[in-house]
């Protein structure tokens, strides 16, 4: 019903003995925008809920990144995947999206700066996705004027890789504005 007078009561529900009665309530709060503190508390409660902890995080860091670096960079290096899970995007690749996304908009001085090292290193262990994560963490170091640590990370992620990574890589050299991700 959309109603967030609802949300207590689907709080509760999550410790419910039914499975499918745990997992329709945690859909249902999905549902709903963690800007409406009622739900968003629903959330922080249940942040270490091994059933649906990255799935929580992961709304409340689209909302407040800075909020939750820690949780997403963990979430992407251990890739956990909630017990009670209905599918969809896999957890650490959206924990992954929104860490990166909240890099991309910091300054490049204070990217430099060594302020977000922690998070850098959890952004390379994206995984294996495609080619495109890889790519544009390459070209984001580039803009930045991080050209060593470009280079390292260009070389983990080639021996890392099944394919040739390196043509993609040759992509971004020719022009690295040309890669933003959204």
């Amino acid at each position: 019903a959309q109603q967030t007078e609802s949300a207590n009561m689907l709080g509760r529900l999550l410790t419910d003995k039914e499975l499918t009665v745990r997992r329709a309530a945690a859909m249902s709060l999905l549902s709903f925008s963690p800007k409406d503190e009622a739900i968003a508390g629903v959330f922080r409660t249940n942040l270490d809920n091994e059933e649906w902890k990255p799935l929580f995080l992961n709304a409340l860091a689209k909302e407040r990144p800075a909020a939750y670096l820690n949780g997403l960079a963990r979430t992407v290096e251990e890739k956990p995947t909630p017990r009670n899970w209905w599918g969809g995007e896999i957890p650490a690749f959206t924990a992954w999206k929104i860490l990166f996304n909240y890099l991309q908009n910091q300054p490049a001085d204070t990217v430099r700066s060594g302020k977000f090292d922690r998070y850098l290193g959890a952004m390379e262990k994206v995984g294996n996705y495609s080619s495109s994560e890889p790519r544009d963490i390459y070209a984001f170091y580039l803009q930045r004027g991080l050209a060593e640590r470009a280079r390292t990370f260009r070389e983990a992620a080639k021996k890392a890789a099944s394919y040739d990574l390196d043509y993609f890589f040759k992509m971004v050299d020719q022009n690295p504005s040309h890669y933003r991700r959204e």
